[in-house]
C-alpha cells in the first residue's frame, strides 16, 4: 500500500534533521547525503499522486478519538442530487507552492460529486513563480472542469475572487483558499442548505492540517463559531449555549456571527443582491467581518454546517501582506457599526489617523438593521466585552 504524500513529506523532515546530526561529525559526507536526500525527496514528492482517501487521511494524521470529521448522523444523512444547485468552486492564488495548490484542486475534484460540481476556477493574482506560469497551464489543460484565469496585475485576495466570481456559471459560489484539503461528503450539506435557505451563506467546519508536518489534526469536539474583538480582529469561541438549545439536531446548522472568510458558499444570485464585496477592500483582511456584518444586517444568516468538513493549511506567513488590514477594517467600522464605532476608535485611537474611503452602501434601500440589533440578537457575547 502507498505511503501518503503528507507522510512522505514527513519523511523526508525527519531525513534533513538526520543528515544535520550527521553533519556535525562528519561534514563532507553529510553535505553530499543531504544534497542526495533532497534532491531524490523533491522528486518523489513531485510524481507522488496529489489524490488521497479518507482512510489515508485517518491512518495518516488522525485517530478516531481525536477527530472524527463524520460523525454517524451525517453519514445518515441522504440527498437528492437532481434537486441540488451546481457550484462553481473559485479558488484564489498568489505564488502558492505547487503541490498545496494542486492537492486542493484534486481532492475538490475526487470528493465532490460530479453532478453538483460546475466547475473549479483557479484565479492566479499575478503570480511571479515560474512553476506556476506554463506548467501550471500544461497540466490543468489535461484536467476536467477546471480553468485557469489569471489577473493582469495584482488585485489582492478580494478582487481576485470577485474575477473567478464574475466568468462563474454555477449557481453557487463556493470559495475556498489554496492550501485546503476537502473530503467525502464536504460538498452536499453546503449546497442543500442554501438549496433550503438561499440568503444562507453556509461555512464547512475548518480542520486544521500542520504547517510543518502536514499531519491532520482535525478539529476535535463542537464546531466553533466566528467572532471579533473590538480591535476588529477575527475570533474563535464556543458555541453559546442559547444557539446549543436552538439547535433540535447535532447535525443543524450552527448560526455564527462572523466567518473566518476563506472558505464558505453562497447563492451566486443572493451574492449579487447583496453587492458581493467591497471592492475598495485591498489586498486583504477585514474583508470577512465587513460581510459578516452585511449578511446579518441585511437580511441573511451566516452559518456553519457541522457535517461538511475541509481541511486547511494555515501558514506561518500569508501569502497577501496585511498592510491594509487597518483601513479595511476601518472602512467596515464607519460602514456597519454605526454609533458603536467609537468603541473601536477607543480601543485603536490610531486607526483614526488612517485614510480610508467610504463606501455608500445604501442600507436604507436594502432595509439593514443597525449594529445594535446586531448585538442583541446575533452576538451580544462581544458586546459584553465592552462592560
Amino acid at each position: 500500500m502507498s505511503v501518503c504524500v503528507f507522510c512522505r513529506f514527513h519523511y523526508y523532515i525527519l531525513a534533513v534533521q538526520w543528515s544535520n546530526q550527521i553533519l556535525l561529525q562528519y561534514t563532507y559526507v553529510s553535505v553530499l547525503l543531504l544534497v542526495f536526500i533532497s534532491l531524490y525527496m523533491l522528486l518523489f514528492l513531485h510524481k507522488s499522486s496529489f489524490e488521497r482517501s479518507f482512510l489515508e487521511v485517518n491512518k495518516c494524521f488522525c485517530t478516531c478519538t481525536k477527530c472524527n470529521p463524520f460523525p454517524y448522523r451525517c453519514r445518515e444523512k441522504k440527498y437528492d442530487y437532481y434537486s441540488l444547485p451546481k457550484t462553481s468552486v473559485v479558488i484564489a492564488f498568489y505564488n502558492e507552492a505547487w503541490s498545496t495548490l494542486l492537492r486542493t484542486v484534486h481532492s475538490v475534484l475526487e470528493t465532490s460529486p460530479d453532478i453538483l460540481l460546475e466547475e473549479i476556477i483557479l484565479v492566479d493574482d499575478y503570480s511571479d513563480k515560474e512553476h506556476l506560469k506554463e506548467s501550471l497551464e500544461n497540466y490543468v489543460a489535461g484536467l476536467r472542469k477546471v480553468r485557469l484565469i489569471r489577473a493582469n496585475k495584482r488585485e489582492g485576495l478580494v478582487r481576485a475572487r470577485l474575477l473567478g466570481a464574475s466568468v462563474a456559471k454555477g449557481d453557487i459560489l463556493t470559495f475556498l483558499d489554496c492550501h485546503c484539503e476537502c473530503h467525502e461528503g464536504w460538498l452536499e450539506p453546503l449546497l442543500a442548505r442554501i438549496a433550503e435557505e438561499e440568503s444562507a451563506v453556509v461555512c464547512p467546519v475548518i480542520d486544521v492540517i500542520d504547517w510543518n508536518t502536514f499531519e491532520y489534526l482535525g478539529n476535535a469536539g463542537e464546531p466553533q463559531i466566528g467572532g471579533f474583538d473590538w480591535r476588529l480582529v477575527f475570533t474563535w469561541h464556543s458555541t453559546p449555549e442559547r444557539e446549543q438549545k436552538r439547535r433540535k439536531s447535532k447535525t443543524d446548522v450552527i448560526r455564527s456571527p462572523t466567518m473566518a472568510g476563506g472558505l464558505f458558499s453562497v447563492s451566486k444570485k443572493y451574492f449579487d443582491y447583496l453587492g458581493s464585496y467591497d471592492t475598495g477592500m485591498e489586498v486583504w483582511g477585514g474583508e470577512n467581518l465587513e460581510f459578516s456584518f452585511r449578511i446579518w444586517q441585511c437580511g441573511g444568516s451566516l452559518e456553519i454546517h457541522p457535517c461538511s468538513h475541509v481541511g486547511h493549511v494555515f501558514p506561518k506567513q500569508a501569502p497577501y501582506s496585511r498592510s491594509k488590514a487597518l483601513a479595511n477594517s476601518v472602512r467596515a467600522a464607519e460602514v456597519w457599526m454605526d454609533d458603536y464605532k467609537e468603541i473601536y476608535y477607543h480601543r485603536n485611537p490610531h486607526a483614526r489617523l488612517v485614510s480610508s474611503s467610504s463606501w455608500n452602501f445604501n442600507r436604507i434601500w436594502f432595509q439593514c438593521n443597525n449594529m445594535k440589533c446586531f448585538f442583541v440578537f446575533i452576538s451580544p457575547e462581544t458586546f459584553s466585552q465592552t462592560e
